[in-house]
């Protein structure tokens, strides 16, 4: 028998006994205990400082949320704490029966190793971070080696803490720093337009006008008709340049109306089979009782054209481009790679070709400004760019679905409305363009443009007060005692912009219509001030039979 107690000494402190007895049977006598009493404190207090240690180690490694181990120089676990295990979902067993490199690809396992060897006395730690295969978790690792008394590196141990919520916010704050540059970048290029727009169109007014005019006064035989219609195309080119850049930065003035998309597909359908060739076939599959939608009827084309041209260069040879509307009802929200489609009613316009499809790499970027995978000269990248703000300044929603060589579908998604579109505009031949004998009021502080737009009008039969500025025309519109039917006046002009003029002039002649022209307006009181005054508005370059059809048409309203 063995017993364990304490006794206190004369000085008052306490020391510890091992008292150890046994039974002690004589052959002849009473049994007796013979003893032995061991002064056991220092076995003791041992025992008590491991314990003590015990509870720091538990402490330290077992109770932490950091994953402790220890492994050999090929990965093998030689030691692993409960976070560890807790962490990969294993027991202690199952643990170190493991290799700790295979939990890392071998890129990963290549970056450890690397390090591991660069190790030294001078150098014995080194940290990193790994994520996880296949998960969107991350571990930042710190190694350190352990030495025998050779300074020979003997193992090592790791510390890994979860950096999964860092990381994550990292991320998202990356994800928001690209949009803010993604921003910048169209202020840039809506500052760009805005700068150069109104000027460039004012030229493209005057270069497509009068080109139109000396059009259409050559016999059909003459040679010099051929070089003028290619100045023609020049020109329509030049001005759907301006047009994307205007749209793209939303600097455009628009007019959204209530239309119905297969009435816009029918009116463009000679123009956009004229735009793939003859080696595509374009066909159209529309639904009868389509909806309406509420969109300017120039940016709709736009958005036509550009999916239709962009359908056309991803084919190689010969192909198939087909446009299709549909009403569709969305249920429930529809997260995309672009936007978000919520729930709704929506008229669904699709652009699909039979292409060589949309790669991940070029999907996430499809609609980024001035990004392009055509070769140089052959593309602006500001189609797509241009498509994407529309749909989204429209409340719009789109969707792509591509796959190599399988195609790709643009779906587009307009809110669909209650109301009926009107019937299509009727398109006047130039031959038979409205005339008329009213009084205008022409101010445009462009010479150039001014004349182009006087000699329409004269020739038509309108007599003209012509200005070049705003204070000009209040001037002559003051000492003019007979009506001024129309007021057909630029918005941008020194010392006096067309919708001041129009306010000028209600007090003079209050009888007077007003029509602003204009190629670039970036100030939004502007473009409201044109909104409430109810005022009729042509976009430059214009040609002839947009300003006499547009002049009639508010005369006679």
């Amino acid at each position: 028998l063995t017993l364990w107690y304490r006794l206190k000494k004369s000085d008052g402190n306490y020391i510890w006994i091992e008292d150890r007895m046994v039974k002690i049977v004589p052959e002849e006598g009473e049994p007796y205990i013979s003893g032995v009493m061991i002064d056991n404190s220092n076995l003791k207090k041992a025992e008590e400082a491991l314990k003590e240690s015990e509870l720091l180690y538990k402490g330290v490694v077992e109770d932490q949320s950091e994953l402790i181990i220890r492994f050999d120089g090929s990965g093998n676990l030689k030691f692993v704490n409960e976070a560890y295990c807790r962490y990969y979902d294993q027991d202690y067993q199952k643990a170190m029966k493991t290799n700790w490199f295979e939990n890392f690809n071998k890129e990963q396992q290549q970056i450890i190793v690397d390090n591991l060897l660069k190790l030294s006395k001078q150098n014995p730690t080194f940290t990193f971070e790994l994520k996880e295969q296949d998960q969107e978790k991350w571990i930042e690792w710190t190694i350190r080696s352990i030495f025998d008394n050779n300074n020979a590196i003997i193992a090592f141990q790791a510390v890994g803490r979860t950096i999964t919520e860092r990381k994550l916010a990292e991320i998202e704050r990356e994800n928001i720093m690209n949009q803010l540059i993604q921003s910048q970048k169209m202020e840039v290029v809506g500052r760009l337009a805005g700068g150069v727009a109104h000027d460039f169109n004012n030229l493209l007014t005057a270069i497509n006008g009068y080109a139109s005019l000396a059009y259409s006064k050559l016999s059909e035989n003459d040679p010099v008709r051929k070089d003028i219609k290619v100045i023609q195309e020049c020109g329509e080119k030049a001005a759907n340049l301006t047009k994307q850049l205007l749209t793209f930065s939303r600097k455009q003035i628009v007019e959204p109306k209530i239309l119905n998309i297969n009435q816009i597909i029918l009116e463009v359908d000679k123009m956009l089979k004229r735009l793939i060739g003859e080696d595509i076939e374009l066909k159209t599959v529309i639904e009868d009782s389509l909806k309406s939608i509420k969109v300017d009827k120039v940016q709709l084309e736009q958005i036509l054209t550009n999916l239709v041209v962009n359908a056309r260069d991803a084919i190689d040879a010969n192909g198939t481009i087909t446009i299709f509307t549909k009403n569709i009802t969305v249920d429930k929200e529809i997260d995309t790679i672009h936007n978000t489609i919520k729930p709704d009613e929506y008229v669904m316009l699709s652009v699909k070709d039979n292409g060589q499809g949309i790669s991940e790499d070029v999907m996430e970027h499809i609609f980024e400004p001035f990004f392009t995978t055509k070769d140089q000269g052959k593309g602006t990248g500001l189609g797509l760019a241009t498509v994407f703000g529309i749909i989204k300044q429209n409340d719009g929603a789109i969707l792509i679905e591509s796959s190599k060589d399988q195609g790709s579908e643009f779906k587009i998604f307009f809110p669909a409305t209650d109301q009926v579109a009107p019937d299509s505009a009727i398109e006047f031949d130039e031959k038979d363009l409205p005339s008329g004998n009213e009084t205008i009021l022409l101010t445009e502080d462009e010479e150039s443009i001014r004349e182009f737009v006087l000699d329409i009008l004269e020739e038509y039969g309108y007599t003209i007060l012509e200005a070049e500025n705003g204070t000009e025309a209040l001037e002559k519109a003051k000492n003019y005692k007979k009506n001024i039917h129309l007021l057909l006046s630029d918005v941008i002009m020194p010392s006096m912009n067309g919708q001041q003029l129009a306010e000028a002039l209600k007090d003079v002649h209050p009888e007077t219509k007003v029509m602003f022209m204009s190629g670039y307006t970036e100030s939004t009181a502007i473009q409201k001030g044109i909104l409430e005054l109810k005022t009729g508005f042509l976009q430059k370059p214009f040609s002839a039979n947009d300003l006499i059809t547009k002049v009639r048409k508010i005369l006679d309203s």
